[in-house]
């Protein structure tokens, strides 16, 4: 099992086992739809997406059954929506089998340089400078940049992603590809409005819901991260499609078209998580995170672009200086999208107060060690004053002045 439909059937393909998603499988195991039964071997893969609660339900019902539970994921990667972490702690806690071996990358240095990107190495953003993968220039040149990249692997029959952290730069990005298949004639201009898009006839799109219900010509099911060209759209909203990844055709109604598809030219990171490309892009500005940066300059086998934007921060009365492209990099490291579990808040926070205590200890102890100098001090000015007055030093002697001068 996985979290999302496409991931299982990445599993189903690739590794030959019967997969469904992970919330298909825990709602058909409450109903009793579903019986494991004991040395039943459960993999569930992309588990760092997989919530606490889903977790926690998934042992439950491998415990009851004498099952065992195999969990395979990246805890470097993001993370759930919902409340989660419960993965990284055990990743962090538990005894792992850990994979070394890098198989995605053409090039051996970019294996290399990606194990580095993933413990947050700033070292290694210098490596991706030398090899041409970064980009830098105000937000509506790297938009431009992104845009560009995309064209080209497009005009050499490459596989292409590009992403960015936030809906807004995804519209941004996916609107610009459109326009310029209108302008090329390979979309019609006008079309359904979904969200802040507009799909039209010769459009990709990517459907964004799980629907078990359409099934395509094949035999397959509508699911979420689904890619698909529409052939024909009709008067009422609905779309006649046509599987980009060979799963057939299938009609969508429109209340369905309104609310759960969306253009395919450009991403978020999170939808591009799990998938392989021959060349992605990422749009890197202030809201890129450590997980956002790691998985989206992962995702090619040939190339992995970086299109930073370098905007100064502030407004026209604080502005600072123009960043670099290294320290956008730089910082996008230092932050970090995923949640922690409960237990490692809890350890945090009591690890916090135990460095506060010793901090305080160490004031005390220092203000104690000033007060008992002040006090030897006072003693001793004390001791100085009953001193002078049992035993007065000599006056001085009387100046002799001789013809004016003091000798």
């Amino acid at each position: 099992m996985a979290p999302s439909a496409v991931a299982a059937g990445v599993l189903a393909e690739q590794a030959g086992i019967r997969s469904e998603t992970l919330a298909k499988f825990l709602l058909d195991a409450a109903k009793g739809r579903i019986q494991l039964q004991p040395g039943e071997v459960i993999v569930c893969d992309e588990a760092s997406m997989v919530s606490t609660r889903d977790l926690a339900q998934l042992v439950l019902h491998a415990e009851a059954a004498g099952a065992k539970l195999v969990l395979v994921g990246d805890h470097y990667q993001l993370g759930s929506v919902d409340a989660g972490g419960l993965f990284r702690l055990l990743a962090t806690d538990a005894k792992t089998a850990e994979l070394t071996a890098v198989r995605r990358f053409a090039d051996p240095w970019e294996a290399q340089a990606t194990r580095r990107l993933r413990t947050g190495d700033h070292s290694v953003i210098d490596e991706y400078i030398e090899h041409g993968r970064v980009t830098s220039a105000d937000r509506d040149k790297t938009l431009d940049a992104a845009h560009q990249a995309w064209l080209d692997a497009r005009r050499e029959d490459r596989s292409v992603v590009v992403m960015a952290a936030d809906h807004d730069t995804v519209d941004q990005l996916a609107l610009r590809a459109r326009a310029a298949r209108v302008a090329a004639g390979q979309v019609e201009p006008e079309g359904i409005s979904v969200g802040q898009q507009t799909v039209g006839v010769g459009d990709e799109i990517v459907t964004t819901r799980n629907d078990r219900r359409l099934v395509t010509t094949t035999g397959a099911w509508v699911r979420n991260g689904d890619r698909w060209q529409i052939r024909h759209r009709t008067r009422t909203g609905a779309l006649q499609l046509s599987s980009l990844d060979e799963r057939g055709t299938v009609t969508l109604p429109s209340e369905y078209v309104i609310e759960n598809v969306a253009l395919a030219y450009a991403v978020t990171v999170h939808k591009a998580q799990g998938i392989t490309v021959d060349e992605a892009v990422l749009v890197v500005d202030r809201a890129t995170t450590a997980e956002h940066l790691y998985v989206g300059m992962t995702r090619g086998r040939h190339h992995n672009q970086a299109c930073v934007v370098t905007e100064p921060a502030g407004d026209e009365h604080t502005r600072r200086e123009q960043p670099a492209a290294a320290e956008v990099l730089a910082g996008a490291l230092r932050k970090t999208s995923n949640e922690k579990s409960a237990t490692e808040t809890l350890r945090d926070e009591l690890d916090q107060h135990s460095r506060s205590t010793r901090g305080q200890a160490a004031i005390l102890e220092g203000l104690g060690q000033t007060r008992a100098h002040s006090l030897n001090q006072t003693i001793s000015r004390q001791n100085r004053r009953q001193a002078l007055t049992a035993f007065p030093p000599n006056p001085a002697p009387e100046p002799t002045v001789e013809r004016g001068i003091e000798l």
